[in-house]
Formats: structure tokens, C-alpha cells, sequence
């Protein structure tokens, strides 16, 4: 009992000191658990911005069949806005063929999931 009390003493004498403490602690909890949670999730085989991996990085392919990434930076002329607008409303678009809340917003094929067919499996 007397031990818990000289605690209590000394982190009531030294406030700042023991939140730098706990903040610190709490921190590298924190940090450890999402790195355990990182390694054990297997999310690092997918990170290419590790060392190591320049090489495979100018190797992955886009999918995309669209041009090349709005600019965030440049001259803002009409074409640019023009540019952007199209993009915009395309976007719109298909989100708007969506629909709200519906089940079939969450499907495979509206979130671009869709899975190849594979061949059926004879036994």
C-alpha cells in the first residue's frame, strides 16, 4: 500500500514528466501493433515504394484505358477547365448509373471487380 502511495506521490509531483511517459508508451503500443499488423497482413509483399523495388515500379501497368492524370499544377487556361469539367462529368455519370444505397452499388462489376470465368473443374 505504501509503495502505490509513493507512486501516486511521485506522479502527482511530476505531471508533465509522466504524460510524456504514458504519450510515449501509448505511441509505441501503437506503432508496434501496426507493424505486427503490417507484416502479418502481408501488405509489405504489396508496397512498392521499399527499397529495392525501383526496377518493379516502372514495371507495373496502369489498366487504365484513359489519358494520362489530371495536372494539379500548371497554367489554368480554358482547355485545361474544359479538360477537367469532362472528366468531371463522366465521373458524375457513372455515378449517378449507380444509384443510392442500392444493393447493386456494391456489386463486383459496379466497383470494377469483376472476376475473369474460369473453367468449370471435372472431377
Amino acid at each position: 500500500m505504501k509503495k502505490t502511495k509513493n507512486f501516486s506521490k511521485f506522479v502527482n509531483q511530476h505531471q508533465l514528466a509522466s504524460m510524456i511517459v504514458i504519450a510515449l508508451l501509448v505511441a509505441s503500443l501503437m506503432t508496434g501493433l501496426s507493424l505486427w499488423l503490417y507484416r502479418t497482413s502481408g501488405a509489405f509483399r504489396l508496397d512498392l515504394s521499399r527499397p529495392g523495388y525501383e526496377q518493379v515500379r516502372g514495371d507495373v501497368i496502369h489498366d487504365s484505358k484513359e489519358e494520362k492524370p489530371f495536372s494539379s499544377s500548371g497554367k489554368l487556361t480554358p482547355e485545361v477547365i474544359d479538360d477537367f469539367n469532362a472528366r468531371l462529368n463522366k465521373q458524375q455519370n457513372d455515378l449517378s448509373k449507380m444509384g443510392n444505397f442500392g444493393g447493386e452499388a456494391l456489386s463486383d462489376s459496379n466497383l470494377g471487380l469483376e472476376q475473369p470465368e474460369q473453367p468449370e473443374q471435372s472431377e
